[in-house]
Parts: structure tokens; C-alpha cells; sequence
């Protein structure tokens, strides 16, 4: 970028116009007039004053004074001093100990590589409070001080950290087969929104994405944006749907911040629970048990449920809502702590730990009249186990088999297919997207049951931002989480 200039005269007012700044309120009059002194800028009538005629002018003839926010970097103990003293920046000037040129410099420099901030002195003041602690919410303050004040935007210096695809993985993903690198935030076009991502769903279906084989949704392309889903707030919108400050579920990927035309976003409400709800019980995990159970694995009232993978995101709900529906539930999962939890803290009527019991024994004493709906999100030996104590006419729902996914020789299918035959039973796979149309039905549903203290949500949240995600998605793999797996990846 070049900035325009004659000798030792850089006409601020296209400078800012033309430059990588962030934003100018220019409301007030015609042009802007800076002090040398405080980096600060007055609002006056004439548009064309130059750089080697700064003034020490607080106010200018509009009789407005303006602050400009100054980032550390290019600050200097000369600077510091004209901040404080504005008379005193005058003899420094005029004494040639301050360069106008410099300062103009530093100027673009603070502009062009830091969130520079020019603005009414008194929006300085409030808003400078909650910089530190909520810089998102403070910068999409100062878009709605420009619009409202006639300012004028330019693109901010912000980044965008991302987690991308690099290799497919062959068994467990590694280090390896990601890059972490940053881009420029893109600022949204007409109709579209920026999202600053809060948190991120990590589920064990993105494992099955990063291969490139036929599936049910096209695989994550190399050097692509992990695909994951999110919760973030809207920091700049130019849809009419959505506001600065709105709160938002969506693909939003492994990514700080993403632009969307608003399809598939979801506005979703902070007060009514808290966000990672919104991708556990009250999102896709939460629509994967309820439609599920429900409508592929046909519940009815006294049936007796089996679930794998109990104690994760979607077992949990499984087996709460087989209770709320007046059937039994018993949960398959891996280690005393987490059966305890599902018996004493979710309510199901029993708990098999796969990892220190033969579970078709477990089940003999546990399902005596066998097992009418057998929740699968496991696969392997355990969907063999449970194929032989089904029930006449039972309803195998295959979710997901996370004990293959990582398998870097030939996937163990069901031996005991044949007990299907037998017991006149029905294995059917399904995926959640089919019933996207129905989203809101079950979503009031579990909403209400949230309220009446009847299905509980518990979310394993995981810290460390973006650099984090894929150390944070191997927990699912390990067995690690309990409840939903979250990562934070900025502060609400």
C-alpha cells in the first residue's frame, strides 16, 4: 500500500480513507485536524490540512473532541509526554524534537498493524473499560457508533486463526494431519454476516469426514477448514436477519471467525441456557437421540432400551429419554465412574462397563425378557453382545461404531447378524440431517423437559482455542469425555 504524500505532507483525511485503519468517525464536519501531541484528532471544517501543519487543537471549530485510542506498539516516551501535556507537544514540535513525519508514521503503522481506534472522547472513555475483557464486543460497539454517527468503516488488521486438513489420516489422527495457519478476518458483504466462534462441537463423525471415501456428506478436502460445528455472536452483519450481538449455531468450522449468507445459521438464546447447550442436548447430539429413539428405533412405553457409548453426548440423552418415555434404559460404557454417574446422576435402571464384564452376561441379568431397542454407537464386539439377547421384533438403530473408526485394517462387521433373522428384528442406520425439517419440534420438546428438571445436559469442555482442536477431538477416541466434548475457543 502506498500512502499519499508531497515532501513532509501526508494528507491525513485520504490516508485514513485509503488506508488498512479501522475506524473514523467523521460525523462531525467537513475533514479531520490532528494534535501532534496526543495523536488525537479535532473535527474541523477544512479537509486538506497536511501533516507538517499539525496543531495542537483540542477543539476544533465543531467544538468536538475526539480520542484516539493508541495502541502500545507505537507508543514512545516522547508521545507519552505531548499525551499528557498537549501545550507541551507544541514546543516539542516546534523545537523539532517531535517529527510530524514520524508521528505520521507511527500513525499508519498503529493503523495498519494494531485495532486503532478513532472516536468521540467520551465513547473512548466507556468503552475503553471493557477492551480487555470483551474485545469483540467492543469492537462491534464501535461499528454501531460509526453507522450511527455517519462514520466511515475500514477493514480491520484482525486475524483468523484456523485449524485445516493437511493429511488423511491412517488410524488415529496426528499432528501431522493438520496445519494451523491465519488469514485476514474477511468482512462480511451485503448479505452476509461475521461470526466470532465461541465454542466448537467435536464429534466422532468428523473422523469419518477426513476420509475421502463415498459417505453420507462430501469429505473435508485437503488443506480445507476442518468442518465442525459451532456457536458464536455475530460481530458484523450486513443481513437483515441478523444483528451485531446475536447469538448464532451453525457449520461454523475449526476457525475464530467465519463469514456466512445465513443459511444454516440458528439464532439461539444465551439466557436460556448456556451455549454449549446449544451443541450437546439442544443440537445435533441432542437431535441424533431424539429421532433416533424415537422415530428410527420406533420407543415404545415399557420397552426395555440398551444404549452404547452411554456415557457420551448422544448415550446420555438415549437413555434419559427412554426414561421419560416410561421405558427402561441401560447404558453400556467404559469404567466404573461413568456407569456410577449414569445410575445415580441420569437415572438409568442399570450400567454395564464393558471394559471389566462380558456384557452379553450383563445383559442376561439385566434385560431378562431381552432388549427391544439396541442404541448403537459403538459397533464392533459390543453390537455382537447385545445381537444375541434381542427381543422379538426389536429395533437395532446403528448411529455410529467409534471402535472402527480409527481401525487401519479391514472394519469388524456383526458376526451375529443372523440372531436378526431370529428374533424377526430390524437393524436401520440413519443420519440427523434427514430430519433437519424437524429440528424445532424436537428442540421445544427438550426444552421443556430441561425445564421440569427431567433430562439433564453435562458438556466436557475442553480449553486452548483453535491450537488445541486436535489434541481435543482424540479425547472422543480415548475415551476420555464425559458428556458432550466442547472447545472453548474464545470467551462468551
Amino acid at each position: 500500500m502506498s500512502w499519499p504524500t508531497c515532501g513532509r505532507r501526508a494528507l491525513l483525511p485520504e490516508m485514513l480513507a485509503r488506508g488498512d485503519g479501522y475506524l473514523v468517525n467523521t460525523a462531525s464536519a467537513a475533514g479531520l485536524l490532528t494534535q501532534v501531541s496526543a495523536l488525537a484528532y479535532s473535527a474541523t471544517k477544512s479537509a486538506a490540512v497536511a501533516v507538517a501543519e499539525w496543531l495542537p487543537i483540542v477543539h476544533g471549530d465543531a467544538g468536538v473532541k475526539v480520542s484516539c485510542v493508541c495502541p502500545q506498539a507505537v507508543r514512545t516516551p516522547m508521545l507519552d509526554l505531548a499525551m499528557q501535556e498537549p501545550a507541551g507537544a507544541a514546543a516539542l514540535t516546534a523545537g523539532g524534537l517531535l517529527d510530524p513525519e514520524d508521528v505520521a508514521a507511527a500513525v499508519v503503522a498503529g493503523i495498519r498493524e494494531e485495532r486503532f481506534l478513532i472516536l468521540p472522547h467520551e465513547e473512548a472513555a466507556r468503552f475503553m473499560s471493557i477492551k480487555a475483557s470483551d474485545p469483540d464486543r467492543w469492537i462491534a460497539g464501535m461499528r454501531r457508533i460509526v453507522r450511527r454517527q455517519g462514520g466511515v468503516g475500514v477493514s480491520a488488521p484482525m486475524l483468523n486463526h484456523q485449524c485445516r486438513l493437511a493429511a488423511r489420516p491412517v488410524g488415529l489422527p496426528t499432528e501431522e494431519d493438520w496445519s494451523l495457519t491465519e488469514e485476514p478476518v474477511a468482512e462480511p458483504a451485503d448479505g452476509e454476516v461475521l461470526v466470532r466462534t465461541l465454542y466448537l462441537s467435536l464429534d466422532p463423525a468428523m473422523r469419518g469426514w477426513m476420509n475421502d471415501a463415498p459417505s453420507y456428506i462430501p469429505p473435508v478436502g485437503l488443506d480445507e477448514v476442518m468442518r465442525a460445528g459451532g456457536v458464536g455472536r455475530v460481530v458484523a452483519s450486513r443481513h437483515p436477519d441478523f444483528a451485531d450481538g446475536d447469538h448464532v449455531s451453525g457449520l461454523l468450522g475449526a476457525q475464530e471467525y467465519s463469514t456466512s449468507d445465513g443459511n444454516g445459521l440458528i439464532k439461539v438464546d444465551a439466557d436460556l441456557v448456556p451455549l454449549p447447550t446449544y451443541l450437546g442436548t439442544l443440537g445435533m447430539t441432542g437431535m441424533t437421540a431424539y429421532f433416533g429413539l424415537l422415530d428410527v428405533g420406533a420407543l415404545g412405553e415399557g420397552d426395555t432400551v440398551v444404549v452404547s457409548g452411554a456415557a457420551g453426548a448422544v448415550g446420555r440423552a438415549v437413555g434419559q429419554i427412554a426414561k421419560i418415555k416410561g421405558a427402561r434404559a441401560i447404558g453400556i460404557a467404559g469404567g466404573p465412574e461413568k456407569c456410577r454417574w449414569l445410575i445415580d446422576e441420569l437415572g438409568f435402571d442399570a450400567a454395564i462397563d464393558y471394559k471389566a464384564a462380558d456384557v452379553a452376561r450383563e445383559l442376561r441379568t439385566h434385560a431378562p425378557d431381552r432388549v427391544n431397542v439396541y442404541f448403537d454407537n459403538v459397533g464392533g464386539d459390543v453390537l455382537d453382545a447385545v445381537l444375541t439377547r434381542l427381543a422379538r421384533g426389536a429395533r437395532v438403530v446403528i448411529c455410529g461404531a467409534i471402535s472402527q473408526y480409527n481401525v487401519t485394517e479391514r472394519v469388524k462387521g456383526p458376526s451375529n447378524y443372523m440372531a436378526l433373522l431370529v428374533s424377526r428384528a430390524r437393524m436401520q442406520g440413519f443420519v440427523v440431517f434427514d430430519y433437519a425439517a424437524r429440528y424445532a419440534e424436537a428442540a421445544k420438546e427438550m426444552a421443556g423437559w430441561m425445564a421440569e428438571g427431567r433430562l439433564r445436559t453435562r458438556e466436557d469442555i475442553v480449553d486452548g482455542g483453535i491450537a488445541a482442536f486436535s489434541a481435543a477431538l482424540l479425547k472422543l477416541f480415548e475415551g476420555e469425555n464425559v458428556g458432550k466434548l466442547v472447545l472453548r475457543v474464545a470467551d462468551a
